[in-house]
């Protein structure tokens, strides 16, 4: 936009709060040339009521997820063609962090409605067809796994949390529970591994789906009569699966530190197979 002769100028402080910014915001953009004032020889920044366009249009690309230094290129550098791909890609990416946020959404609803159901009912056990699952480990015992596969993923498996869950896998040797080669690490449901495109290599497990043991538990350490989910479930895979060796998973939720309590929520899970 042109400046006329009686084209108003602002004292920054003024001119943020007009146009809804913060004067740190202000300085920036004019430190990279994405607008311009002018400086009075006592020092004083003013910014002409012109400036306003070129600035709402920043704002707007921003709010498009364009970066600062995409923002120079595409005002004055870019033809119709780069800028046309250029939103075009900025369009796919608000798509994809949709489609994210939705599956982190629904996967916060089940938390919280699992909260509700475990307030009161402290341990509980089900015998249930559960879907296939996907465990990406990443130590045995007490440290992490040497293994480039495992970096190459992890951070794609950390960004779609709580969709994927934190989880240590350890045995049941058929009359016992083993923790001697445990293993902390991630696991997510295939079918929404596949969904969503979380990525998987070799080091990825496959945890088969089908009839599955689940012991749904919160742990008061404050409560000296608590049973714990473990003796549970050993009863049951003594009763239903006498000598039968498996993997047995912990997913968990959330532990809580307070003053005078430890507060554990999660489940545990054994693959038992069709054969119940």
């Amino acid at each position: 936009m042109a400046e006329g002769k009686d084209v108003k100028h602002y004292r920054i402080g003024e001119y943020a709060q007009k146009m809804g910014v913060t004067p740190d915001l202000l300085k920036h953009y004019e430190k990279i040339g994405l607008i311009h004032s002018h400086t009075t020889a006592s020092g004083y920044r003013y910014y002409p009521f012109t400036e306003s366009v070129p600035l709402l249009e920043c704002l707007g690309l921003r709010n498009l997820g364009v970066s600062l230094q995409e923002m120079q290129g595409l005002l004055y550098d870019a033809d119709y063609d780069a800028a046309s791909a250029l939103l075009k890609r900025k369009l796919q990416e608000m798509q994809h962090q949709l489609v994210m946020q939705q599956a982190i959404l629904q996967a916060h609803e089940h938390d919280v409605r699992w909260m509700e159901q475990i307030r009161e009912r402290e341990t509980f056990v089900l015998l249930e067809e559960r879907p296939a699952m996907l465990f990406l480990p990443q130590s045995r015992e007490h440290d992490f796994l040497e293994d480039e596969r495992i970096s190459e993923i992890l951070g794609e498996w950390i960004n779609w949390m709580p969709v994927v869950k934190s989880c240590r896998r350890f045995s049941w040797t058929g009359t016992e529970w083993s923790f001697s080669q445990a293993s902390w690490g991630l696991a997510v449901e295939e079918k929404k591994a596949k969904t969503y495109g979380i990525p998987v290599n070799g080091v990825v497990e496959k945890v088969p789906g089908g009839r599955t043991l689940i012991c749904h538990y919160r742990m008061d350490a404050g409560k000296e009569d608590r049973e714990e989910p473990l003796d549970v479930m050993q009863d049951w895979m003594t009763r239903l699966f006498p000598g039968k060796a498996t993997a047995a998973y912990q997913t968990v939720l959330l532990n809580l530190h307070r003053a005078q309590a430890r507060v554990r929520m999660g489940w545990f899970t054994v693959p038992v197979g069709l054969n119940v």
